[in-house]
This record gives structure tokens, C-alpha cells and sequence, in this order.
């Protein structure tokens, strides 16, 4: 029985599909045949091509809420060239629509939650012939009716799972993309690492609980560092960012892995995500010490009102300031997200965010605009708010059009304001000044140029 995994994304991007790599990494313990479509860099037309070969049995695609009809794009093209194929979808989108998707006639089953074991046990039942009510964590179809089998339990012992089976992918591509973080912090060439799974923080913008739960679950830091052996052994990785959403939740696991790395003499430049309310300045100089390079804070807004009682988000800008000024003093650069057309803010609480960002002076800065998310609570706090204006999934981008209106502000002053917030911030002579004197060595020159490039990119793709 051959699989073929596929991910529906077009747009070049820092980080492998992780997700798809760990699904594919259990499904060849069933002696299954499992391959990786990963269009990421070569287009829809490549795509295509691989889809109408047919010599598969299974279709499992994976995906986000903005890339959904494109894989409804990818079965349309499997059934047409196989009627017998059997389409499976998971990922986000399907795991918090799993109703509206098995609905879809392009739709066989629908994986919820937690991919691994349940693909494991439902490519089990294919290839047997058993009932597919023997497996939980899935919604499907028989005999006109939709049948949806109880949640699969969320994996407890991480360290079992296997390694992503990175072999599938198109590595040499991401090791060097340009793109994103990787481009301007962490030395080339460059990855990505899961070290946890779970998010106890109830931010209303994010929908990841839904599919890894509230309880953080954690790999023992042996079995993380491991992984980045083979990283090194594999693939000759220098640079490295963990995507976790809050590496430094907990001071012990932090301080492990930082020994794991200096125990085995693994000289890496790293980067992870953190909240500013969960750093200390001496967790901050052991990461440094291991070779942490980078922080990324999602800040969101630079307004508490909206912070507290709008995304929820649960750190204060005192806190914020306070994680800032200790990464500089110990010489971690700083990533800063924030977020513009928020439910319930208006357009002086936006250059309030502005303002802000200008102030903490992080080494970068991300403005996205707010796409309250369907199943999160601010797409509900949005429908109160105003109204979303979307018209098919394709719409909710970060990185597109607003696609939520209110009286508080219209979504051309929002485009506007977040031309000038990026502009602003970027094309101040203190900013650059700054970045320049900060270059140090080839390797700092290096960097800057590739952030310069990316900058670029981001401004004339805004103006």
C-alpha cells in the first residue's frame, strides 16, 4: 500500500513540514510505502504532475486554514486520475472543521488531532480490511452517512515517536531558504525542532490547543538533543530554531537542553520563541551560553486594554519591557510580533502599538494584521465587534488584505497604517545606524545583507 502526504503551500518558506515528517516516520513502521509532496518551492504545475501519476492508494493532506482549497485542489486532481484513491485530511483546518470538511464530496475521512497514531491505525484498517470504527480520532463517511469515532488520545511519551523523516523533503531548499527568521539570525545552513508539544496560555487569536491540548508535554532533553546530532551528522546544520509556542515555559527543561548542547560540544547559533513573562535574566545567560542567538516575543499590542480584555493574552507591558532590556543586556538579539486590526481596537490604539514597538527597539519587528481564526474566541469577539468580510478561506492571511471590519476603523486605514508601521520602524536612521555598527565580523555582514533582502521584499509586497 503506497501513501503519499502532501502539503498544499506554494509560498517558500524557513520550516520543513514537521507534521507531515512525523506522520511519515510512523507510517514506515507498518511496512507502508510513504512518500512526501512538498511543493514549497517548486510550484503548482510541479504538483500536478506528481498528483496524476496515480500510483498511490492513499492521498493524506495536510493543512491550514489558508491553504484549505488548495487541498481540496490536490484531491480534485487524485480523484480524477484514481476514483479508487482514498482522500484523507488533517492538519488544522480539518481538525477545528472536521464537520464542514468530511462534507465535502472530495473528502473520505477526516484526521482530528494528533496525526501519528491515528494514521498508524488507519492505514492498518485500509490495508486489513477492518472497520474504520476501530479508530478513534477520525471522521468518515459510510453509506451516505457521516460517522464521527471518539477523540484519539493525545500521545504522552514523546521520546517513542520517531525522528521526522526529514529524507522525504526537500532539505537542501530549506536548509538555505533566504526567508524569515533563519535569514538574518542563525547561521546557514539552517532547520527547524519540535522539543514540545501543548500551550497552557489562552490567548483568543490562537487555535493551537485544539489540536496539542492545554498540558504542555515535553521530550526529555537527551532525545531533543539527539535529534540535533542527526541534524549536524545528517544535513551539516550550524543554525537551528525551535518553533515551540513558549520554549522557556519551564526554567528546568531550558537549563537541560542548554547542558545536553554544551555537554556534547555542539556549537550551534539557535533561535526559539518565548514569552516575556516566563525569561529571567539568568535563564537568558545560560541560552547565551549555549549558543542562543535570538528571541522571539509575540508582544501582539502596545496597549494594555487590548492585551487584557480583547487577546487575552496575559503579560503586561511592564513585563514586556523588562524581558526586552534583560535579552539586551546579556546580548540576545529580539524578534518582535505584533498585531494591527484587532477586534475592539481603533486606530489610535494601533499607533499606540507603533509607538511601542519603536520604544522596546527590538533587532526586528513583524506587524501582521489580525485574522481572527474560526474556532478561536476572537473570531467570535470579531463577529460582536464588527463583521468578517472574508469570502472563502484563501482570505485569511496574515499577510493579505484585513479581512475583519468595525465602526471603530475601515480596512483601507488599516492597510495604510500598516504600510507606515513597517516603513517607520525599518527606515529610521537610528535603526540603521544601529544595525550597522552592530556588524562585527564577514559573518554579521552576511546576515544583515540577507535581512536587508528580506526587508526589501516585505515593503514593496506592503506598499
Amino acid at each position: 500500500m503506497k501513501i503519499l502526504l502532501a502539503l498544499p503551500r506554494f509560498r517558500p518558506n524557513t520550516n520543513p513540514p514537521l507534521g507531515l515528517a512525523y506522520v511519515a516516520a510512523c507510517l514506515k513502521r507498518t511496512d507502508s510505502e510513504v512518500e512526501i509532496l512538498d511543493p514549497t518551492f517548486e510550484g503548482l504545475k510541479y504538483a500536478e504532475k506528481r498528483l496524476k501519476k496515480a500510483d498511490y492508494d492513499i492521498l493524506g493532506v495536510s493543512c491550514y486554514t489558508m491553504n484549505y482549497t488548495k487541498g481540496l485542489g490536490f484531491a480534485e486532481i487524485a480523484k480524477r486520475a484514481n476514483p479508487d484513491c482514498l482522500t484523507i485530511f488533517g492538519g488544522v483546518h480539518p481538525t477545528i472543521l472536521p464537520d464542514e470538511v468530511i462534507k465535502e464530496k472530495l473528502v473520505d475521512i477526516v484526521c482530528v488531532g494528533e496525526g501519528e497514531e491515528t494514521m498508524v491505525k488507519l492505514a492498518t484498517a485500509i490495508r486489513e480490511g477492518k472497520s474504520f470504527s476501530l479508530v478513534n480520532g477520525i471522521v468518515y463517511k459510510e453509506d451516505g452517512r457521516i460517522i464521527r469515532n471518539p477523540p484519539s488520545r493525545l500521545r504522552e511519551d514523546l521520546d517513542d515517536i520517531p525522528f521526522p523523516q526529514r529524507d522525504l523533503l526537500p532539505m537542501k531548499k530549506y536548509l538555505n531558504a533566504r526567508i524569515g527568521r533563519a535569514a538574518w539570525t542563525v547561521e546557514q545552513p539552517a532547520t527547524s525542532i519540535l522539543a514540545t508539544r501543548g500551550c497552557p496560555f489562552h490567548c483568543t487569536f490562537c487555535s493551537s490547543h485544539l489540536i496539542f491540548g492545554r498540558r504542555v508535554r515535553y521530550r526529555s532533553p537527551s532525545n531533543v538533543v539527539d535529534e540535533i546530532e542527526e541534524l549536524v551528522r545528517n544535513y551539516g546544520i550550524r543554525g537551528l530554531s525551535f518553533i515551540d509556542d513558549t520554549f522557556t515555559l519551564k526554567r528546568e527543561f531550558v537549563s537541560e537542553i542548554c547542558k545536553e548542547l554544551r555537554n556534547r560540544r555542539l556549537k550551534l547559533e539557535w533561535a526559539c520563541n518565548a514569552r516575556p513573562d516566563t525569561v529571567t535574566k539568568e535563564m537568558l545567560e545560560e541560552m547565551k551560553g549555549a549558543g542562543c542567538v535570538v528571541l522571539a516575543y509575540g508582544v501582539e499590542s502596545g496597549n494594555q486594554r487590548i492585551l487584557d480584555n480583547i487577546l487575552k493574552k496575559g503579560i503586561t507591558l511592564k513585563e514586556v519591557e523588562n524581558a526586552f532590556r534583560i535579552a539586551s543586556e546579556v546580548g540576545i538579539k529580539i524578534d518582535a510580533y505584533f498585531m494591527m486590526g484587532t477586534p475592539g481596537e481603533t486606530i489610535e490604539d494601533m499607533r499606540e502599538t507603533i509607538n511601542f514597538a519603536k520604544k522596546l527597539n527590538p533587532d526586528a519587528v513583524n506587524f501582521s494584521l489580525t485574522i481572527p481564526m474560526p474556532k478561536t474566541e476572537l473570531f467570535e469577539i470579531a463577529k460582536k465587534e464588527g463583521k468578517i468580510t472574508a469570502m472563502s478561506w484563501d482570505e485569511y492571511d496574515y499577510t493579505g488584505k484585513p479581512i475583519f471590519v468595525s465602526d471603530k476603523f475601515d480596512s483601507m486605514a488599516v492597510q495604510r497604517l500598516f504600510r507606515k508601521a513597517k516603513i517607520s520602524f525599518y527606515l529610521n536612521i537610528g535603526f540603521i545606524l544601529q544595525q550597522l555598527i552592530s556588524i562585527k565580523n564577514l559573518r554579521d555582514l552576511k546576515k544583515k545583507i540577507n535581512g536587508f533582502k528580506l526587508l526589501l521584499k516585505q515593503l514593496t509586497h506592503s506598499v
